[in-house]
């Protein structure tokens, strides 16, 4: 028994079912990893089925398929290649990409659950990957974080949708968060407030 090569194939604009379709009628096995998506519909978020790699169809050859049915199936447009050599994908690499789908690896978050005095990352935007603490919660869509900005302590103002919870932060006037901008290291603490 010999073992399926995997190749990408990359398909005509919002057409990777039809070729996954096109191409399993003629034998190959395909794999379309998708993922949930949260998306703003009327001012609320809700979760969609997206596709991961948008074009991209990661299609499994076996010995009785022809590169012929490959390039000529119904919404494909070309063979991912590298000098005109088509890129062959491990097995162990879908497998692997297949086992953090299922698990939900890279499905959007829900808007992290914050408290005043947390630890936080936040996700997006141009304080993306910086740490903080949230100081204040207004409702359910927004935070204030202090965070380190040019070695000084400050507040911005956040969407929760933005901020990864890191648990709950040490007690008022301890140090509760290493915060670094580049090479700059600071230790704010839980009882500054901007001014």
């Amino acid at each position: 028994m010999s073992a399926t090569i995997w190749y990408v194939a990359y398909t005509n604009p919002k057409c990777e079912q039809r070729a996954a379709a096109a191409l399993q009628r003629v034998g190959f096995e395909t794999f379309l990893p998708e993922v949930a998506r949260r998306v703003r519909c009327q001012g609320k978020y809700i979760e969609r089925r997206g596709k991961l790699f948008p074009r991209y169809l990661f299609v499994g050859m076996r010995p009785i398929c022809t590169w012929f049915d490959f390039r000529n199936a119904d919404g494909v447009e070309a063979v991912l290649a590298n000098e005109g050599k088509p890129l062959a994908i491990s097995e162990s690499l879908i497998d692997d990409l297949r086992a953090a789908v299922s698990e939900g690896a890279y499905n959007e978050r829900a808007p992290a659950l914050v408290e005043a005095g947390a630890r936080v990352r936040i996700e997006g935007g141009p304080f993306a990957g910086f740490e903080g603490i949230c100081e204040a919660v207004h409702g359910n869509k927004r935070a204030d974080i202090l965070v380190d900005l040019l070695n000084r302590p400050t507040i911005v103002k956040m969407r929760l949708d933005g901020l990864i919870s890191l648990g709950p932060s040490s007690a008022i006037g301890q140090p509760v968060a290493n915060v670094s901008l580049g090479h700059l290291p600071i230790q704010a603490t839980g009882s500054r407030r901007a001014s």
